[in-house]
């Protein structure tokens, strides 16, 4: 049995290639891929907005529950007396804004 090439095959001719998709499918398999592609990148989006707003909702929770214990402790002290209240009507004695006006709680409804 002898090794020579008694035939040439070309595998590079038309014959040989593989059947192409028509144009339109291909077109249309590449416009789903990009669909599918922007869906997924919005919905990476939506998730990272949500975390975000949960975190932000969580510190503004914190910072009021902070605030509202502050302002019991200011409605606890005692308001100090003015000169008015002694009798005298023209002197009176400086106050810190706090304890001049009634304070109530702050409060945020959840969404």
């Amino acid at each position: 049995m002898s090794w020579n090439v008694k035939q040439q095959v070309n595998f590079y001719s038309s014959e040989f290639r593989p059947p192409e998709l028509a144009r339109e499918i291909r077109q249309l398999i590449h416009y789903g891929i990009a669909g599918l592609a922007f869906a997924v990148v919005s919905l990476i989006a939506v998730l990272i907005a949500d975390l975000w707003s949960e975190h932000q909702l969580a510190d503004t929770r914190a910072q009021v529950a902070a605030l509202n214990l502050e302002i019991e402790e200011v409605q606890r002290q005692p308001t100090p007396r003015t000169e008015f209240q002694r009798g005298n009507r023209f002197k009176t004695t400086r106050m810190n804004v706090g304890q001049m006006l009634p304070i109530k709680s702050i409060f945020i409804h959840p969404i």
